[in-house]
């Protein structure tokens, strides 16, 4: 096991959370950009455009090899020079023979962060311009990029002022970023001027007309791509679509889904160098633009991955939306989440690529396994659940987390992840003789209240037991016979664990004809691997069956109410209506965010609780900070004692006064 990578990890992480500074900059951002991607969905037909980028790019990936060929053909016929190399040593070898000169003048390319292009160039003493805004800063800071689109996400306008002027900032001066902007434009034109060799990468090449597209908000790729006398174009395979049609889409969801803009600020398509036909209609290279364009697609084990089960996040195109909704981004940044890209789809790529070892050191474990990233991206990649996937690679060659292989153990020997006794399991219910009393009937109805409600949120499983008699629901109970579920193990990456305990729970639980849960990650659990096995018994949440029963109604009262939707229902499940609907019958509802289904991950899932408790911590006060804005709010409420259990942790850092409870509790004592 690899104790001591972890260690530095949690050190890693534990000293990102101190940096309140940055996570203030890196937030507003993200805020920013999620505000306008609110205002665009009134306009834009969002689900079209992803309709349409999922078609294109489900076609490319399945014919990505046939696509290649055709483009590069057709690349050779627009007057490019075509090159196929493995990694990039070949690369540096390419462009060294091109630039014959120290200056090379760059835009932002993911692929050159991906091979760490620069650094390896800067050792040969080769003087690299990056002439975005934001790979300028992060050059000049020395700093690795925050973002795939915005680098210098967590740069301050005072850390940009000093690091483009090299001047302290004067303690009685506002700094203005207009002013900072002009400044970075004219020290950049200035060394663009001199340069004669321009490097950028391609949002996308289509193979129809061998079009090379480019988008960008600055003017920074036209300006290098128009001046320079040599153009070298660093791409990736599965860059490729079919058509100019095509490309567009895929600019556009690029666009929407990073930025929260309808278009970028530049589309470009470049179809090989400048060429003219204006004497004797005789074409000649290197009019006004480039005399040579070189398109260099680099492998980095790109057609590896398109023979695994990873092969989904090849649909990507760099956009970065999947780490703008990503809580774990939002709370410490990629320096310890991802690698030359942020987040789950950067520690994929680099388990792809670079072996498991390194996606673990990168943050595998990070991963909240929340599912905002595939709602917030264009192709919808399952990003969580090929990190479960990946998990499974780290467990079989014994990378493990110390924390997780306790669950492991404890599970095994206790059923349940605590390391509690077995016996224990009924403590709740025994502390609540004479209120909760087990049916003396067989019910074909069972009442599975789950590990968590059992020794950590009692709570939830008391107020539960009593709604549903005060419904007249009958139910049965295994009490300390209950089994874990075994859902964490699944999540952490023990598989052949998981299988185990879901055959012998199966034997348990076929008997019955209705199953109700508490937890959703149960409830997740049992609706995407129970249920194949248990096709004949209807499994429900709780919230699934208050939603039913207008009894309720004589639970009414005036109080102020919100509710924090637990991710396995809201986005894995979309349950989103059922507490709804409930809340409105009982209390004075006031809603948390304008899309509930991208409402923020309280910070409990995927094993980062047991293994990063402050960071967990962190995120569910962050959480709190959000909903402290609500005029008025007396309640959080929620339907999963992950979430009531770590937002109350939260409420100790925060202490904001509001009541964090279950949905059920509230309704009893309301009683």
């Amino acid at each position: 096991m690899i104790y001591k990578n972890y260690r530095d990890l949690v050190f890693r992480v534990d000293e990102e959370i101190k940096k309140r500074k940055d996570k203030k900059i890196r937030k507003k951002a993200l805020e920013i950009i999620r505000c306008r991607q609110n205002e665009l969905k009134k306009e834009m037909d969002i689900e079209k455009l992803k309709e349409e980028y999922i078609r294109i790019k489900s076609y490319s990936l399945k014919n990505m090899n046939k696509l290649k060929e055709q483009a590069k053909k057709r690349l050779k016929e627009n007057g490019c020079k075509v090159y196929e190399v493995r990694n990039s040593n070949k690369v540096i070898s390419i462009i060294n023979e091109i630039l014959k000169d120290t200056i090379l003048v760059k835009s932002k390319t993911n692929v050159s962060k991906e091979i760490n292009l620069v650094k390896k160039l800067e050792k040969q003493e080769i003087n690299i311009i990056e002439t975005d805004l934001g790979d300028r800063l992060i050059q000049l800071a020395n700093k690795p990029a925050a973002h795939p689109i915005l680098p210098s996400l967590s740069i301050s306008k005072e850390e940009a002022y000093r690091l483009l002027t090299k001047k302290e900032t004067p303690l009685d001066t506002e700094i203005s970023i207009e002013k900072t902007i002009k400044i970075a434009r004219e020290g950049l034109k200035e060394q663009i001027l001199k340069a004669k060799v321009a490097l950028t990468g391609a949002n996308v090449i289509t193979t129809e007309e061998g079009f090379i597209g480019l988008v960008e908000n600055e003017g920074n790729q036209r300006l290098i791509t128009s001046l320079s006398e040599k153009h070298i174009i660093l791409t990736t395979i599965d860059k490729i679509v079919p058509t100019a049609q095509d490309a567009i889409i895929i600019m556009k969801a690029s666009s929407y889904f990073g930025l929260g803009v309808r278009n970028a600020g530049y589309f470009s398509f470049i179809a090989g160098p400048s060429r003219t036909g204006d004497i004797e209609s005789t074409i000649c290279y290197g009019m006004h633009g480039p005399t040579e364009v070189h398109v260099i697609f680099v492998d980095n084990n790109r057609n590896k991955i398109l023979n695994t089960e990873f092969n989904e996040i090849l649909k990507c195109c760099s956009c970065g939306g999947c780490v703008n909704y990503c809580p774990i981004f939002e709370e410490i940044g990629s320096n310890s989440f991802g690698n030359f890209f942020a987040g789950g789809r950067g520690i994929l790529l680099e388990f792809m690529t670079n072996g498991i070892e390194e996606a673990f050191n990168c943050g595998l474990n990070l991963c909240l396994t929340c599912k905002a990233c595939t709602l917030s991206c264009p192709a919808e990649m399952e990003i969580s659940n090929l990190i479960i996937k990946a998990r499974e690679f780290a467990v079989k060659k014994n990378l493990i987390i110390p924390k997780h292989n306790e669950i492991l153990n404890s599970i095994r020997n206790y059923n349940n992840p605590f390391n509690e006794p077995r016996s224990d399991r009924i403590n709740w219910l025994k502390g609540n003789k004479g209120n909760l009393k087990l049916n003396k009937n067989k019910a074909k109805t069972l009442l599975f209240i789950g590990c968590m409600s059992s020794y950590r949120v009692q709570n939830q499983a008391i107020s539960t037991w009593k709604l549903l008699k005060e419904l007249n629901i009958a139910f049965e109970y295994l009490g300390e016979n209950e089994p874990c579920c075994g859902g964490i193990l699944y999540r952490l990456g023990f598989k052949e664990e998981f299988n185990k305990i879901m055959h012998n729970n199966i034997k348990i639980l076929e008997k019955y004809d209705q199953i109700i849960l508490l937890c959703p990650g149960c409830y997740s659990t049992f609706k995407n691997f129970y249920k194949n096995k248990l096709e004949h018994v209807n499994i429900k949440h709780i919230i699934e069956i208050l939603r039913d029963y207008p009894l309720l109604n004589k639970f009414r009262t005036n109080k102020v109410v919100s509710y924090h939707d637990p991710c396995h229902l809201s986005r894995e499940l979309s349950i989103i209506d059922p507490p709804r609907i409930v809340l409105n019958q009982i209390a004075n509802f006031k809603e948390l965010s304008a899309d509930p289904k991208m409402s923020k991950c309280c910070g409990a899932g995927g094993g980062v609780l047991s293994a990063f408790p402050e960071l967990s911590k962190s995120i569910a006060s962050d959480r709190l900070k959000d909903i402290a804005k609500i005029k008025n709010l007396e309640y959080l409420l929620t339907t999963c004692p992950f979430c009531e259990y770590n937002l109350n942790l939260g409420n100790q850092i925060e202490k904001i006064p509001i009541k964090i409870q279950s949905i059920q509790e509230f309704i009893i004592k309301k009683k």
